[in-house]
């Protein structure tokens, strides 16, 4: 067969838009650079840019539902937004960062430097005469949405790019196209796509490794040793962004050639280790803690000794399915490859059904549906490349684009409601949490996990990052700067650790009210401080004096 022949040893069909972009790489003809600038202008081109274009317009507004961060919409809040962004700002100033569970620290890097470079310019222009942190502690909002935008324009650019080499590889502009639609499909990840937390990053990794793969996975190209590093670049982003992205190390093997699957493994570790590097210190305490989740059943290395809870697969398998549907189809379509394709796809197909594999099974472990970012993001193009295998024509990329157009149109919809609808109960609750507070002159305010209240917020931030950057803030280390932990059901101290609750005696008797904004799901427990309930809103926050210290 032919090198880069299509299915059944044909030449795949090329749109001519694109044949000045399927030349071998190096050659700089003045034909080839004339057919270049031809096709940057072309139709195809543009075409490609709509559904981009479209997620960019569709993230600006689910950005406008979603801020202010710190009161977020279904769990898209300050945790970890706001833990990235001030350690983002610390590592800016020099101070290694403290949150390194995922470990983050490509999230942290992006965050900082899209900060401080939002701060110059604001300085530059005169908008503000405030120092870089406490420019970040006093307009966070403003800070995440600038970081939010950027994931969602970096986000934006990868899946053009995607597209684009799709319709390079496959001779159709519309094979592109539907891979692009596929990105509309993601549910209740299509947020995160753009949410200041590692998943805006995994999205980016994953789409742009596919990207990479593109060529190789399409059009049985060989892959040049240049690819195979680029290959391995993304892979470490995703796995330095957050640890559940290393099943996507097996799509390395895809490369087929050994020295280009060396090349990009080595290259995954290297950059891995110099992304890893502002956390070098911590890596043993990193390591120690993802070891505790692998060895435990329960979530963050809780539960019983083992690698998992075999009783608990089925439901959440279930919940797998009905909340991100687009990888039930990834799966079929990678199952028909391997049952009714040539041997040499079926291998291709083996290797992308072992790395979804492998994902899910470690989200059925460790649940979370956002868990899954990696799979779903590499979705698209794997059901694309399916219907390649069988598709010589462009009609079967039509009817997808068009099904999947349709879909995202409803999904988008039902979601920009629901964000609208919720967004307005938020407010109207903060509002009344807001004049309970200002009923009582100076009171000593305590937040708890999930209550929508940005001093809080701005606490849980500053909590999570290096002690001596969260003591250029008075506020973090003051006597009343205090949180209440549901699970220890004790009172905080940042960067101190628990306190009695007699520890609140003190501003009693200087006359100072002591308020608790908390959810509603992690209530103080009448036996552990008997409270007297001054909101309830029913939706979210509760504000709540407490009258008595605890029983003895």
């Amino acid at each position: 067969m032919k090198r880069g022949a299509g299915e059944f040893g044909r030449e795949p069909r090329r749109d001519k838009q694109f044949e000045g972009t399927l030349r071998p790489p190096g050659r700089t003809s003045t034909m080839t650079s004339r057919a270049s600038r031809w096709y940057a202008l072309s139709g195809s081109a543009i075409a490609l840019l709509i559904f981009p274009v479209g997620m960019l317009v569709t993230g600006l507004v689910m950005i406008g539902y979603m801020s202010p961060i710190y009161s977020g919409l279904q769990y898209l809040d300050y945790d970890c937004a706001y833990q990235y962004l001030f350690n983002g700002a610390g590592l800016m100033k020099g101070y290694n960062p403290s949150h390194t569970d995922h470990p983050g620290t490509p999230v942290h890097i992006l965050t900082g430097l899209i900060s401080i470079l939002s701060w110059s310019i604001a300085r530059l222009a005169g908008l503000t005469s405030l120092a870089f942190p406490v420019s970040i502690a006093t307009n966070p909002e403003e800070y995440l949405r600038v970081i939010m935008t950027t994931f969602l324009v970096m986000n934006c650019m990868a899946v053009y790019c995607l597209g684009a080499a799709i319709a390079r590889a496959t001779g159709f502009a519309v094979a592109g196209i539907a891979c692009q639609t596929g990105y509309f499909l993601f549910g209740a990840l299509f947020p995160r796509v753009f949410h200041a937390a590692p998943e805006a990053i995994l999205c980016l990794s994953a789409t742009a490794l596919m990207c990479v793969l593109t060529p190789v996975l399409f059009a049985d190209r060989d892959c040049s040793d240049r690819r195979a590093g680029a290959a391995g670049f993304f892979i470490a982003l995703g796995i330095a962004s957050k640890v559940n992205f290393f099943p996507l190390v097996l799509l390395t093997l895809l490369l087929r050639r050994p020295r280009a699957i060396f090349i990009a493994i080595s290259a995954s570790a290297l950059y891995a280790f110099l992304l890893l590097l502002p956390i070098i210190s911590q890596l043993k305490r990193v390591f120690g803690w993802l070891f505790a989740i692998a060895t435990h059943e329960g979530r963050h290395g809780d539960g019983a000794a083992g690698f998992i809870d075999w009783a608990v697969i089925p439901e959440r398998a279930g919940l797998i399915a009905s909340a991100e549907p687009l990888l039930v189809v990834a799966a079929v379509a990678v199952t028909a490859v391997m049952l009714l394709s040539r041997s040499g796809e079926r291998l291709k197909a083996a290797v992308i059904a072992a790395t979804l594999g492998t994902m899910i099974l470690l989200v059925l472990k460790h649940y979370a549906i956002h868990y899954l970012m990696p799979a779903v993001a590499i979705a698209p193009s794997v059901i694309v490349w399916a219907v390649s295998r069988f598709a010589r024509r462009q009609l079967p990329y039509v009817v997808a684009a068009m099904v999947a157009s349709i879909i995202a149109v409803v999904s988008i919809q039902n979601m920009s409601s629901a964000f609208a609808n919720e967004r307005a109960l938020r407010r109207e609750n903060e509002k009344a949490v807001n004049e309970v507070i200002a009923r009582y002159q100076n009171p000593v305010v305590i937040g708890a996990y999930r209550s929508g209240y940005k001093p809080w917020a701005v606490l849980f931030g500053l909590a999570w990052s290096d002690l001596k950057f969260a003591r250029l803030f008075p506020q973090t280390t003051a006597a009343d700067s205090l949180t209440y932990d549901g699970g220890l059901k004790k009172l905080w101290r940042a960067h101190s650790g628990p306190v009695e609750w007699n520890y609140l005696d003190q501003f009693e008797k200087a006359g100072r009210t002591v308020l608790i904004i908390q959810s509603r799901d992690s209530k103080i427990e009448p036996q552990t401080a008997r409270t007297e309930t001054v909101l309830d809103q029913g939706f979210g926050d509760t504000v709540e004096r407490i009258v008595v210290t605890p029983s003895r």
